[in-house]
């Protein structure tokens, strides 16, 4: 890492698994159109990226995801994930959305849409991903531990897929990849001395995915980072695209 390479390229191809689209209620996103975002993602290196709608996170879910489906079904860049939101949402929309548009990923967010992350609440939806081979995406900051651990342990045909771990939670995170091993991590916040390394001697290198959250962090320097974290080339190239096409069943893998 002593000598910064300022033309730097992945060497890899490069699959996204984290990023979002859209203004937010809130504040200003540094880029906020999907024109800005596939710019964003060419200038990087990326050939694809997994993308949510800002919209359907953190406003009203349906409308979010009806936008998103609109704007992702002609791109050659951005693969829609929808968001799920069991509390509010109508079952049999969203699932007749997800077969219409071959959906293979959602995302929920339990604290944001304020709903249990408990069976009497989701086993209807989580039985349906399970029969469907959809994976679910689910940030760390959006669900207790405890109920976590025991939905993946109890529904071990499902892929599900943690997002945004930090350092706080690093410890009960690492022993839960550890137990459950339909479980991956993406490290968009992973930012850990030697964390990398730290999850290749505990768990599968098929199960770590690149993510970036962009546009809340840029996506080169975190790929600058993993090149030079002294991985093969093989191991390089699960992390930043074959094991996300695989999760998703991509036809070639």
């Amino acid at each position: 890492m002593n000598n910064i390479n300022l033309d730097f390229s992945p060497d890899v191809e490069v699959f996204d698994a984290n990023i979002s689209i859209g203004r937010r209620h809130n504040r200003r996103m540094p880029v906020d159109t999907t024109t800005q975002a596939i710019e964003c993602l060419k200038r990087a290196g990326v050939s694809k990226a997994l993308t949510f709608s800002t919209h359907s996170l953190y406003v009203d879910a349906q409308s979010g995801n009806n936008n998103l489906i609109s704007i992702t079904q002609n791109s050659n860049y951005l693969v829609p994930q929808l968001v799920c939101n069991p509390g509010f949402e109508s079952f049999e929309n969203f699932t007749s959305i997800c077969t219409k548009f071959d959906i293979r990923s959602i995302r929920m967010a339990p604290k944001l849409h304020d709903y249990p992350f408990q069976h009497w609440m989701i086993d209807s939806w989580i039985n349906w991903f399970k029969k469907k081979k959809i994976s679910i995406w689910i940030s760390v900051w959006e669900v207790n531990p405890s109920e976590l651990y025991q939905v993946i342990a109890e529904n071990q045909d499902v892929s599900f897929v943690l997002t945004e771990a930090h350092y706080r939670q690093s410890k009960w995170v690492l022993q839960l990849l550890k137990k459950l091993k339909n479980t991956y991590i993406e490290l968009s916040r992973w930012a850990l001395t030697d964390g990398i390394s730290l999850l290749l001697d505990n768990i599968d290198e098929k199960r770590i995915l690149f993510g970036s959250r962009f546009p809340d962090s840029p996506i080169s320097p975190q790929l600058y980072f993993l090149h030079n974290c002294n991985l093969s080339t093989k191991t390089l190239s699960l992390i930043c695209a074959d094991n996300l096409k695989r999760l998703l069943h991509n036809e070639n893998h």
